[in-house]
């Protein structure tokens, strides 16, 4: 998939979705079977981005399989086990269903117009902003067009305050679904505020480990200190396993302390599941 430039690698992935629009490739596993067609491609690239420092590797290895016209390893990327009822947990579901995050947005959410015509136009206009994710998280609100009216009595902004004691905000650099700008306009709201910058990929900071985000939080809350304005905070780490290996062993000579927070940061990062509705 690596070429020498981003509009190249763009051009093998568009490349690959284009064949699989014309001809989706059916895989069998031990435990399920299923298509891998171009939604499964948009859906798997774009749930990546939530967490690439994690996910990067094993999808960019699945994508060159599957330019070769192997589709098993990028198919088992996101093949989940039948469901079964698990009486001795105490309940049936072990995750989170479609179903609930339809409840949040629909009921906070404004009423969507209903009808075909607003939908494909909805739709359109997600994919055309966003092309790899965009139509996906559509899908989220198109869920609302049929939800049922009623008085909306939860609280609708504004969205700003004075607070007793002043937030700490954090943004990353590059979140697929809430940008930074989005964050510095919420910090805008919220007198004294300060934005910290995780420069980073992925969804929340916890999807890329960062001990000074770590120690930026820990100051906050135990000691009540802000970083300063346009403050950003490196990641530890890389989603190439042989860099990663190089950036930690170059971590070595850091304090007690700061190889806690490390250890933390990167275990968080790994461990922590972000929660997603697409």
């Amino acid at each position: 998939m690596y070429a020498s430039d981003p509009k190249f690698i763009a051009q093998n992935l568009t490349a690959i979705a284009n064949s699989l629009r014309k001809v989706p490739i059916p895989v069998k596993t031990n435990i399920s079977y299923g298509l891998v067609d171009w939604d499964l491609l948009h859906s798997t690239v774009f749930s990546a981005l939530y967490q690439p420092y994690t996910t990067f590797y094993p999808l960019a290895q699945s994508l060159a399989e599957l330019a070769k016209g192997n589709a098993k390893p990028f198919y088992q990327l996101s093949e989940t086990p039948g469901f079964s009822c698990d009486c001795s947990t105490g309940t049936g579901f072990s995750y989170p269903t479609q179903e609930s995050g339809s409840f949040v947005i629909c009921s906070d959410g404004g009423p969507l117009p209903r009808g075909l015509k607003f939908a494909k136009f909805y739709y359109h206009e997600m994919d055309t902003i966003a092309p790899w994710g965009g139509g996906i998280m559509s899908l989220n609100f198109l869920d609302c067009t049929g939800w049922p009216k009623f008085r909306r009595t939860n609280f609708q902004g504004p969205f700003s305050a004075t607070t007793n004691f002043p937030i700490l905000l954090i943004g990353n650099t590059a979140d697929p679904v809430t940008p930074l700008r989005s964050a510095r306009k919420m910090s805008a709201g919220f007198k004294n505020s300060v934005l910290l910058r995780q420069d980073s990929a992925g969804h929340t900071s916890l999807s890329s480990p960062s001990s000074c985000t770590l120690q930026m939080i820990q100051d906050y809350f135990v000691n009540g200190l802000l970083p300063d304005e346009n403050t950003v905070c490196a990641i530890d780490g890389s989603p190439w396993p042989n860099l990663d290996e190089e950036m930690l062993a170059a971590k070595k000579s850091l304090s007690p302390k700061q190889q806690e927070l490390l250890r933390i940061s990167r275990k968080l990062s790994r461990v922590f599941k972000v929660p997603r509705l697409a």
